[in-house]
C-alpha cells in the first residue's frame, strides 16, 4: 500500500519507481527509530548523565507528569510532553530516586533510595527535607511510600545495620505534619525486602515483599 501510494503521488518520477524497495526500508527505520531518537533529545534537552534511567512518575493537574530519576532529576512535563521545570535533588546518602507520589494535600513526595524524602510544590519547590534513619549505623533503604487515609504517609524498604547483608523488611508510618508514629522491623536481619504497601479499611498497614537472596527468593 506505501508503494502504491508512492507510486500515486510521482507517477512518472523515475527515482521513486527505481528505487521504492529503498525508501521503503527508510520509512520502517524512521517509525522505529523516531520514539528512540525522541529520548534522546528529551534527555539532552535536559542535560541528563548518559546512564540516567526513569524511575516513577506522577500525574499533575493540568494532565502533565513530574518524572524523576536514578541520578537524582526530577523534571515537570505539561500534556504536550514539553519540560515546565526541571531541578536535581542532593540527598544525605545516595541520589538514587525510587519513588514520587502525589500527596492527598495536593504536594508531591519523592522518595530516595537511602530513605531521605522530600515533599514538593507544583512548581518544584521543596517544602520539606525529612529523613527514616534514626539510629547510628542503621542503614534504611526505601522501595516505596503510600498515602495514609489520616492525611500521613506509610513507607517500606529494608533495613540493616552498617557492613552487614543481613536485611529486614521496615515498614514506617508518618503522621499529617511529618513527625514519625511508629516503625516495624520484621526478619531479624535475614534477607527480607519490603517492595509495596497497601493501607486497609481500619487503617492496618500491609506490607509485602520478599525473603532470601536475589537467586532464590521467596514472596512475604
Amino acid at each position: 500500500q506505501i508503494l502504491n501510494f508512492m507510486y500515486l503521488i510521482h507517477p512518472l518520477c523515475g527515482f521513486c519507481r527505481n528505487h521504492a524497495s529503498a525508501l521503503f526500508v527508510l520509512l520502517l527505520l524512521v517509525t522505529v527509530l523516531a520514539p528512540n531518537s525522541y529520548a534522546q533529545s528529551f534527555c539532552e534537552d535536559l542535560a541528563y548523565p548518559t546512564t540516567t534511567t526513569f524511575s516513577g512518575h506522577a500525574p499533575t493537574d493540568d494532565d502533565g507528569l513530574i518524572t524523576i530519576t536514578n541520578s537524582g532529576e526530577y523534571t515537570r512535563l505539561n500534556a504536550n510532553g514539553g519540560i515546565v521545570w526541571s531541578y536535581k535533588l542532593n540527598p544525605i546518602g545516595f541520589s538514587i530516586l525510587v519513588h514520587i507520589i502525589r500527596h492527598t494535600n495536593g504536594n508531591y513526595i519523592i522518595v530516595t533510595r537511602s530513605g531521605d524524602w522530600y515533599e514538593i510544590d507544583d512548581n518544584g519547590g521543596i517544602v520539606g527535607q525529612h529523613s527514616l534513619t534514626d539510629a547510628p549505623f542503621k542503614v534504611v533503604e526505601i522501595r516505596s511510600v503510600i498515602t495514609t487515609q489520616d492525611g500521613g504517609l506509610a513507607f517500606v524498604g529494608k533495613s540493616s545495620l552498617s557492613g552487614s547483608s543481613l536485611t529486614s523488611l521496615y515498614v514506617a508510618k508518618i503522621a499529617s505534619d511529618g513527625t514519625p508514629e511508629w516503625k516495624k522491623e520484621v526478619g531479624q536481619f535475614g534477607n527480607y525486602d519490603g517492595v509495596r504497601c497497601v493501607e486497609t479499611s481500619d487503617n492496618k498497614i500491609v506490607a509485602v515483599g520478599t525473603r532470601g537472596n536475589t537467586s532464590n527468593s521467596r514472596r512475604i
